[in-house]
């Protein structure tokens, strides 16, 4: 995973997620995303404005991302998004127990170093 990253490879990094047992309900489509998530995890360590700046720049991302989803799937009204809304989603299919724990872990030291 961690070559991986630091490679930029999406591949690598969807391969090794797959051997950890992490897929998402977007990982056979936009496996890109699952890289850019990693790459949030793994970011470099800094003040908490910096921090926050980072999450934020993420998220704002994601909203992009999803309003692009919805484009594709045709869906510009209230409605038509709320029947494509299962589609568009981005959530876990399968995510192993040691990743919960990773996931906290790296919380806690990132909480350490600010």
């Amino acid at each position: 995973l961690l070559v991986g990253l630091s490679e930029l490879s999406i591949t690598k990094t969807r391969e090794a997620l797959d051997t950890m047992g992490l897929v998402t309900t977007q990982s056979k489509e936009k496996p890109d995303r699952d890289l850019e998530y990693m790459l949030l995890m793994f970011r470099d360590t800094g003040s908490r404005e910096q921090q926050k700046v980072g999450q934020s720049e993420f998220f704002d991302k994601r909203k992009k991302q999803r309003q692009a989803d919805f484009n594709e799937m045709g869906a510009k009204t209230k409605e038509e998004k709320a029947k494509v809304k299962k589609q568009v989603q981005r959530y876990p299919t399968q995510l192993p127990d040691e990743f919960l724990l990773f996931v906290r872990m790296m919380m806690l030291v990132r909480g350490l170093c600010t």
